[in-house]
């Protein structure tokens, strides 16, 4: 059953996303929100963590623990 006025996360996401007029600014919150990083890891993500011939991305979080995640097409630039 659908209440009135609800909509769906990823609509609001999309409104979201939508708002932001700078594409840096878009293209941080996307990465964020698509790979679930934390705001210390993003602010703290050296360029070279972007492996852009594997498609990977290198992220140091908690306790200086690696994750590899792979890269996708619409987050890949």
């Amino acid at each position: 059953m659908i209440r009135l006025g609800f909509r769906p996360l990823w609509l609001e996401l999309l409104c979201l996303i939508s708002t932001l007029q700078k594409p840096l600014y878009r293209g941080c919150f996307t990465l964020i929100y698509a790979y679930g990083l934390r705001i210390t890891e993003a602010v703290t993500l050296p360029v070279s963590a972007v492996d852009s011939k594997q498609m990977l991305l290198r992220v140091i979080g908690k306790r200086n623990k690696e994750r590899i995640l792979p890269l996708t097409d619409s987050v890949h630039v």
